[in-house]
């Protein structure tokens, strides 16, 4: 079992050597939970699950490779957009992904990890950044990005993957409680 990052080059995101040891780890648990008929729903669709059931079963090679892109304008970009309002600048947006592959082929998704990792964002300038993702339908702050070392590189921890964007200015508070 492997990990791979997928970043296109002219993305400005870097992924930390243990963010990749702890996906390594992330997918032996998954496999074993899988070999041994746990289930694995909080992190896997059944369709995954089937095909890894499968590649076990075949001896396929297994790998999770990251996927970090930009996003073109989409629903996930206008749900973030109409929360912040004018409040905030969304300097970047982006999808996050671990890709599970069997013999280098995509069969899914991991969605959830049991750990938090790291994901470093570089050539931001300036301060007091925050980070948003889109899941389901709902925005969610994550975390304030933090300057690791006065390098215009920022880091923000992550246990789950879906679209992401990065605002400059104040925290914005979303009540979500009449939606």
């Amino acid at each position: 079992d492997t990990v791979s990052v997928s970043i296109p080059s002219n993305l400005k995101y870097d992924v930390p050597s243990d963010t990749l040891y702890a996906l390594e780890d992330e997918l032996d648990s998954l496999l074993s939970d899988i070999r041994n008929g746990r289930g694995a729903s909080d992190r896997v669709s059944l369709g995954t699950y089937n095909a890894l059931k499968e590649a076990i079963r075949d001896k396929d090679d297994i790998t999770v490779e990251i996927s970090i892109s930009n996003l073109t304008p989409n629903k996930d970009q206008r749900l973030i957009n109409s929360y912040l309002g004018d409040k905030a600048e969304v300097v970047r947006f982006f999808d996050l992904k671990i890709n599970i592959l069997v013999e280098g082929k995509v069969v899914g998704t991991l969605n959830n990890l049991d750990e938090k990792v790291e994901i470093e964002v570089t050539d931001i300038t300036g301060t007091s950044y925050y980070v948003y993702r889109v899941h389901d339908d709902k925005v969610e702050y994550v975390d304030r990005l933090y300057d690791r070392d006065s390098d215009k590189t920022y880091e923000f921890e992550t246990d789950a993957f879906s679209t992401y964007a990065i605002i400059r200015g104040n925290r914005i508070v979303v009540d979500t409680s009449a939606r």
